[in-house]
Parts: structure tokens; C-alpha cells; sequence
């Protein structure tokens, strides 16, 4: 005779045991979250939107639909492409940085209005600092090639001391070779 159970095992289980079980169910589902955002697995696609039967325009309404959705399919395509041969050039960063400099150069040319830069430039007040420290004439010389390589200059003054942070001679110099020279106060 088969020897049967009569009583079920108990479901009782120490505190310790149920409350890892649970840390590891929520250490589980957290990961497979994870791994699906990584993954970029969706849910699935969605509903379309059913335009009712007794609607008197549904055939025109569902084509001009249909036709948007190929539209929308079309430009996330050549997006695709475009960002596709933009990711394979390899010298983007560069052509990028010099379509900005470009931009904004444009930009300052058309926008701002003929200036008389004189009516900007004071008198050179007394400079403080020795000539003939090294390093003062090696900074010099890299504002020189800075200045030289730059079409627009930008000089950010500080907004508590906006005149003592100007180098007048500087700015001459910047004018004086027909270069764009733009004031920039910061806080």
C-alpha cells in the first residue's frame, strides 16, 4: 500500500529566510529592468488608433494615416543614415567645431552694426608688474599667436572690476589688425 500523506508540510519560515528572499526577487527584477534599458527592448508596438465605422471620411482619414506613418518611417531612415555617416567620418570634431566658429563668426558680422571701436578704447593707465619677468613675456607671446590665429576675439571682463580687468594695449593691438573684439562680462 502506497503510504500517503496525510499532512501537508508546514509553509512557516524564519524571518531571515523570507526577507532574503525577497531582497533577492528585488535584486532580480531591478536587473533584468536593466539590462532590458540597456538592451532598448520595448514593449510592444503601439495600438493604432481605430477610426470608427459609422465616421463618413474613414477611408481618406485611414490613407492619409497610412501615408504618415511612411513619412515618419522615411525620415527616421535618413536620419539613421545621416547619423550613421556622420558617426564614420573620422574628422567630424573637427569640421563640427570649425562649422560653429563659422556660425558664430557670421552671426556677429551680420548682426551687430558698424562700431567706431575708438569711442571703446581708454587711455592705458599704469601697468603693474615687471616687463622682464619670463613668464610674463612667454604669456605675451602666446596672447601674440592667439590674437594672430583668431578672426574674433572674445575678452571676458569680470563684473566687479570691468575697467581693471580690460588691457587696453591688447585691445589696440586686436583693432588695430581689423579683428572683431567682443566684451564679455562674467559674474
Amino acid at each position: 500500500m502506497a503510504n500517503y500523506k496525510l499532512k501537508k508540510p508546514s509553509k512557516r519560515q524564519s524571518c531571515k529566510k523570507k526577507y532574503k528572499i525577497v531582497k533577492k526577487v528585488a535584486e532580480h527584477n531591478k536587473k533584468l529592468k536593466r539590462d532590458t534599458k540597456r538592451k532598448g527592448h520595448h514593449k510592444g508596438a503601439e495600438k493604432l488608433i481605430s477610426i470608427p465605422n459609422k465616421c463618413p471620411f474613414k477611408e481618406e482619414l485611414q490613407v492619409e494615416a497610412e501615408q504618415r506613418r511612411e513619412q515618419l518611417k522615411e525620415e527616421k531612415a535618413s536620419k539613421k543614415a545621416e547619423l550613421k555617416a556622420f558617426k564614420a567620418d573620422p574628422t567630424r570634431k573637427r569640421k563640427l567645431e570649425s562649422d560653429v566658429q563659422i556660425e558664430i563668426g557670421k552671426k556677429a558680422l551680420v548682426d551687430l552694426p558698424a562700431i567706431h571701436h575708438d569711442q571703446y578704447i581708454l587711455e592705458p593707465q599704469e601697468v603693474i608688474g615687471d616687463k622682464n619677468d619670463k613668464s610674463t613675456r612667454a604669456f605675451a607671446g602666446e596672447v601674440r599667436k592667439t590674437v594672430e590665429a583668431a578672426d574674433i576675439i572674445i575678452e571676458v571682463l569680470d563684473a566687479r572690476d570691468p575697467l581693471g580687468s580690460r588691457n587696453r594695449a591688447i585691445e589696440k593691438s586686436i583693432i588695430s589688425q581689423g579683428k572683431r573684439l567682443i566684451l564679455l562680462l562674467n559674474k
